[in-house]
Protein backbone atom coordinates (compact mmCIF):
# COMPACT_ATOMS: atom_id res chain seq x y z
CA UNK A 1 0.00 0.00 0.00
CA UNK A 2 2.74 2.39 0.98
CA UNK A 3 4.88 1.67 -2.26
CA UNK A 4 1.54 2.26 -4.21
CA UNK A 5 0.74 5.88 -2.79
CA UNK A 6 5.00 6.92 -3.37
CA UNK A 7 4.28 5.71 -6.75
CA UNK A 8 1.02 7.35 -6.83
CA UNK A 9 3.32 10.53 -4.88
CA UNK A 10 6.03 10.82 -7.90
CA UNK A 11 3.85 10.70 -10.69
CA UNK A 12 2.13 13.29 -9.40
CA UNK A 13 4.34 15.58 -8.71
CA UNK A 14 5.63 14.85 -12.68
CA UNK A 15 2.18 15.98 -13.99
CA UNK A 16 2.64 19.35 -12.41
CA UNK A 17 5.89 19.70 -13.85
CA UNK A 18 6.13 22.90 -15.96
CA UNK A 19 9.39 24.59 -17.56
CA UNK A 20 8.15 27.77 -18.50
CA UNK A 21 6.94 28.36 -14.41
CA UNK A 22 11.07 27.88 -14.30
CA UNK A 23 11.65 29.82 -16.46
CA UNK A 24 9.62 32.68 -15.22
CA UNK A 25 11.13 31.91 -10.93
CA UNK A 26 14.62 32.32 -12.31
CA UNK A 27 16.68 35.46 -13.56
CA UNK A 28 17.82 36.48 -16.79
CA UNK A 29 18.22 34.10 -19.19
CA UNK A 30 21.28 33.13 -21.25
CA UNK A 31 20.58 33.80 -25.32
CA UNK A 32 22.41 31.85 -28.33
CA UNK A 33 21.75 32.78 -31.57
CA UNK A 34 22.47 29.57 -34.19
CA UNK A 35 21.67 30.59 -37.17
CA UNK A 36 19.40 33.26 -38.99
CA UNK A 37 19.18 34.97 -42.56
CA UNK A 38 18.41 38.67 -43.01
CA UNK A 39 17.06 40.68 -45.80
CA UNK A 40 16.59 44.38 -46.71
CA UNK A 41 14.48 46.42 -49.51
CA UNK A 42 13.44 49.70 -50.28
CA UNK A 43 16.36 52.35 -50.68
CA UNK A 44 18.64 49.23 -50.74
CA UNK A 45 18.17 45.66 -51.41
CA UNK A 46 20.72 42.96 -50.12
CA UNK A 47 20.39 39.48 -47.82
CA UNK A 48 23.01 37.96 -45.22
CA UNK A 49 23.51 35.35 -43.01
CA UNK A 50 23.86 35.32 -39.54
CA UNK A 51 26.24 32.31 -38.42
CA UNK A 52 26.34 31.30 -34.71
CA UNK A 53 30.07 32.41 -34.70
CA UNK A 54 28.68 36.17 -35.27
CA UNK A 55 26.57 36.03 -32.04
CA UNK A 56 27.89 34.07 -29.23
CA UNK A 57 25.74 33.65 -26.14
CA UNK A 58 24.71 37.16 -24.22
CA UNK A 59 23.22 37.36 -21.21
CA UNK A 60 19.79 38.86 -21.42
CA UNK A 61 18.01 41.14 -18.79
CA UNK A 62 15.00 39.13 -17.46
CA UNK A 63 13.26 39.93 -13.99
CA UNK A 64 12.76 37.06 -11.21
CA UNK A 65 8.93 36.26 -11.62
CA UNK A 66 8.64 37.94 -15.10
CA UNK A 67 8.90 35.80 -19.34
CA UNK A 68 9.69 39.82 -20.28
CA UNK A 69 13.18 39.90 -21.76
CA UNK A 70 15.06 43.53 -22.73
CA UNK A 71 17.77 42.77 -25.46
CA UNK A 72 20.09 44.88 -28.28
CA UNK A 73 19.21 42.82 -31.98
CA UNK A 74 23.04 43.30 -32.18
CA UNK A 75 23.42 40.61 -29.43
CA UNK A 76 21.42 38.70 -31.92
CA UNK A 77 23.70 39.40 -35.07
CA UNK A 78 21.52 42.22 -36.33
CA UNK A 79 24.01 44.46 -38.56
CA UNK A 80 22.93 47.47 -36.38
CA UNK A 81 21.91 47.76 -32.54
CA UNK A 82 18.77 48.51 -31.35
CA UNK A 83 17.54 47.50 -27.44
CA UNK A 84 13.76 46.27 -27.74
CA UNK A 85 11.77 44.72 -24.56
CA UNK A 86 10.12 41.56 -25.99
CA UNK A 87 7.49 40.84 -23.64
CA UNK A 88 6.75 37.36 -22.69
CA UNK A 89 3.60 35.20 -23.07
CA UNK A 90 3.05 31.31 -21.69
CA UNK A 91 1.53 29.86 -24.21
CA UNK A 92 1.38 26.38 -22.64
CA UNK A 93 3.77 24.50 -20.08
CA UNK A 94 6.45 24.12 -22.08
CA UNK A 95 6.01 26.88 -24.92
CA UNK A 96 6.84 30.87 -24.49
CA UNK A 97 6.13 33.54 -26.67
CA UNK A 98 7.86 36.46 -26.82
CA UNK A 99 6.67 39.75 -28.54
CA UNK A 100 7.23 43.45 -29.42
CA UNK A 101 6.52 46.28 -31.13
CA UNK A 102 8.84 49.25 -30.13
CA UNK A 103 9.01 52.92 -31.43
CA UNK A 104 13.13 53.13 -31.56
CA UNK A 105 13.60 56.09 -33.37
CA UNK A 106 17.58 56.13 -33.09
CA UNK A 107 20.10 57.31 -35.71
CA UNK A 108 22.72 54.55 -35.49
CA UNK A 109 25.87 53.65 -37.76
CA UNK A 110 25.87 50.46 -39.88
CA UNK A 111 27.82 49.05 -42.71
CA UNK A 112 25.39 47.96 -45.69
CA UNK A 113 26.32 46.50 -49.27
CA UNK A 114 30.25 47.35 -47.38
CA UNK A 115 29.76 51.31 -47.15
CA UNK A 116 29.16 52.73 -44.01
CA UNK A 117 25.48 54.44 -43.86
CA UNK A 118 23.49 56.63 -41.54
CA UNK A 119 19.97 54.62 -40.52
CA UNK A 120 17.25 55.46 -38.27
CA UNK A 121 15.89 52.47 -36.48
CA UNK A 122 12.23 53.71 -36.61
CA UNK A 123 10.60 50.65 -35.71
CA UNK A 124 11.04 46.67 -34.25
CA UNK A 125 8.32 44.39 -34.50
CA UNK A 126 7.89 40.55 -34.34
CA UNK A 127 8.09 37.90 -32.47
CA UNK A 128 10.00 34.83 -30.76
CA UNK A 129 8.38 31.32 -30.20
CA UNK A 130 10.34 28.60 -28.29
CA UNK A 131 9.80 24.61 -27.04
CA UNK A 132 10.79 24.74 -23.17
CA UNK A 133 12.02 21.55 -21.64
CA UNK A 134 13.52 20.62 -18.32
CA UNK A 135 16.78 19.15 -17.86
CA UNK A 136 19.27 18.22 -14.92
CA UNK A 137 20.60 21.44 -13.31
CA UNK A 138 23.71 23.15 -15.01
CA UNK A 139 25.69 26.13 -15.10
CA UNK A 140 25.59 28.59 -17.62
CA UNK A 141 28.97 30.78 -18.31
CA UNK A 142 26.92 33.66 -20.04
CA UNK A 143 24.97 34.31 -17.18
CA UNK A 144 27.12 32.40 -14.72
CA UNK A 145 24.17 30.99 -13.23
CA UNK A 146 22.65 27.57 -12.28
CA UNK A 147 19.62 26.81 -14.61
CA UNK A 148 17.47 24.01 -15.12
CA UNK A 149 15.59 25.17 -18.63
CA UNK A 150 16.58 25.00 -22.11
CA UNK A 151 14.27 26.59 -24.88
CA UNK A 152 14.58 25.75 -28.39
CA UNK A 153 13.00 27.77 -31.36
CA UNK A 154 9.86 26.24 -32.79
CA UNK A 155 7.29 26.94 -35.29
CA UNK A 156 9.42 28.36 -37.93
CA UNK A 157 8.99 31.75 -40.05
CA UNK A 158 5.31 31.55 -39.03
CA UNK A 159 5.87 31.79 -35.12
CA UNK A 160 9.72 33.60 -35.64
CA UNK A 161 10.28 36.63 -37.11
CA UNK A 162 11.40 40.16 -36.66
CA UNK A 163 11.04 43.25 -38.93
CA UNK A 164 12.76 46.25 -38.99
CA UNK A 165 11.44 49.32 -40.30
CA UNK A 166 14.97 51.95 -40.60
CA UNK A 167 15.40 54.96 -43.01
CA UNK A 168 18.70 55.94 -45.02
CA UNK A 169 20.44 59.15 -43.73
CA UNK A 170 18.67 59.67 -40.33
CA UNK A 171 16.10 61.31 -42.63
CA UNK A 172 12.06 59.61 -42.69
CA UNK A 173 10.77 60.05 -46.50
CA UNK A 174 9.15 57.26 -47.78
CA UNK A 175 11.76 56.98 -50.79
CA UNK A 176 14.79 56.08 -48.09
CA UNK A 177 12.85 53.60 -46.08
CA UNK A 178 15.13 50.40 -46.20
CA UNK A 179 13.23 47.33 -43.96
CA UNK A 180 14.63 44.43 -42.74
CA UNK A 181 13.93 41.10 -42.49
CA UNK A 182 15.55 38.65 -39.93
CA UNK A 183 14.30 35.13 -41.00
CA UNK A 184 15.07 31.02 -40.54
CA UNK A 185 15.61 31.61 -36.95
CA UNK A 186 17.78 29.11 -34.91
CA UNK A 187 18.37 30.08 -31.35
CA UNK A 188 19.47 28.36 -27.81
CA UNK A 189 17.88 30.31 -24.49
CA UNK A 190 19.07 28.50 -21.19
CA UNK A 191 17.00 29.80 -18.31
CA UNK A 192 15.18 28.59 -14.75
CA UNK A 193 15.76 28.06 -11.22
CA UNK A 194 19.04 28.83 -9.71
CA UNK A 195 19.27 25.65 -7.30
CA UNK A 196 15.74 24.00 -8.02
CA UNK A 197 14.34 22.54 -5.33
CA UNK A 198 16.86 23.25 -2.95
CA UNK A 199 14.69 24.36 0.21
CA UNK A 200 17.15 25.15 2.93
CA UNK A 201 20.02 27.10 0.77
CA UNK A 202 22.63 24.64 1.41
CA UNK A 203 23.31 23.96 -2.28
CA UNK A 204 22.28 20.78 -2.14
CA UNK A 205 18.85 18.39 -3.21
CA UNK A 206 18.41 15.96 -0.57
CA UNK A 207 15.82 14.00 2.12
CA UNK A 208 16.11 17.37 3.94
CA UNK A 209 14.37 19.32 1.12
CA UNK A 210 11.82 16.61 1.21
CA UNK A 211 11.21 16.96 4.70
CA UNK A 212 11.16 20.63 4.32
CA UNK A 213 8.24 20.47 1.40
CA UNK A 214 6.35 17.94 3.02
CA UNK A 215 6.13 19.09 6.20
CA UNK A 216 4.61 22.36 4.98
CA UNK A 217 2.49 20.68 2.24
CA UNK A 218 -0.74 22.38 1.30
CA UNK A 219 0.08 25.29 3.77
CA UNK A 220 -0.36 28.96 2.25
CA UNK A 221 1.16 32.15 2.81
CA UNK A 222 4.68 34.25 2.00
CA UNK A 223 7.94 32.95 2.77
CA UNK A 224 6.79 29.65 3.95
CA UNK A 225 10.06 27.80 3.49
CA UNK A 226 9.16 24.96 1.12
CA UNK A 227 7.67 27.24 -1.38
CA UNK A 228 10.44 27.13 -3.81
CA UNK A 229 8.80 28.59 -6.85
CA UNK A 230 6.99 31.69 -4.80
CA UNK A 231 3.37 30.92 -5.57
CA UNK A 232 2.47 31.48 -2.05
CA UNK A 233 1.50 27.76 -1.90
CA UNK A 234 3.11 24.34 -1.50
CA UNK A 235 2.29 21.94 -3.49
CA UNK A 236 3.16 18.98 -6.09
CA UNK A 237 4.99 22.05 -8.06
CA UNK A 238 7.28 22.54 -5.37
CA UNK A 239 7.36 18.99 -4.49
CA UNK A 240 8.27 18.34 -8.15
CA UNK A 241 11.26 20.67 -8.06
CA UNK A 242 12.86 18.51 -5.24
CA UNK A 243 11.84 14.64 -6.97
CA UNK A 244 13.46 16.47 -10.26
CA UNK A 245 16.43 17.39 -8.83
CA UNK A 246 16.91 14.92 -6.67
CA UNK A 247 20.60 14.29 -5.16
CA UNK A 248 21.83 17.44 -7.26
CA UNK A 249 24.54 19.33 -5.61
CA UNK A 250 24.82 22.96 -6.83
Amino acid sequence: MRRTAVIALFAAAAAWASPVSDLRDGQNISFDLLGATYTYSGFQSGAGVIADEDAPPTCVVKAQGSLDITIDLADLGAPFSAVVTFTGTEVNANTVRWTADTLINQCVTVVVDGQSLQLLIRRVWGQLTGAAANEPGFVDEACNRFYNVRVQETGGDAQTWVNVETYALCQQLSFLRIDFQLRSWDFDIAGGVNCPGDANGDNQIDFADLNIVLGSFNQTGQGLQGDLNGDGVVNFADLNLVLGNFNLTC
